[in-house]
């Protein structure tokens, strides 16, 4: 799934909105990708570098809907976070139909 720069952007503060410190954020990725935080980016980074560095990350392995699905799952009060579930699976799902009817041709 390629992401615009306005979708990076959501995707990043509402990551920030909901998980408010380097170790919130970390918590919530060993447990919803099983991955360490610290292998992804550097504890140094501030949070906003951080959650780049994350979003970049599961973008480029293709788990970013698994990250956000996981990320609501840890945090369902949040209002971004749920905002950015539903962008992200709607773009997955209209990026998904559009890879299909590719495949028909």
């Amino acid at each position: 799934m390629k992401l615009d720069g306005k979708t990076y952007k959501q995707v990043q503060e509402a990551l920030i909105d909901a998980f408010p410190s380097y170790n919130n954020l970390k918590r919530m990725v060993r447990f919803t990708l099983n991955k360490n935080l610290d292998n992804i980016t550097s504890s140094q980074n501030n949070l906003s570098d951080a959650t780049f560095d994350l979003i970049e990350w599961v973008n480029s392995q293709s788990k970013l809907p698994e990250l956000i699905d996981g990320a609501c799952q840890e945090n369902p009060g949040n209002e971004l976070l749920k905002l950015c579930h539903q962008e992200i699976f709607e773009l997955n799902k209209n990026t998904e139909l559009n890879k299909n009817n590719f495949q028909k041709f």
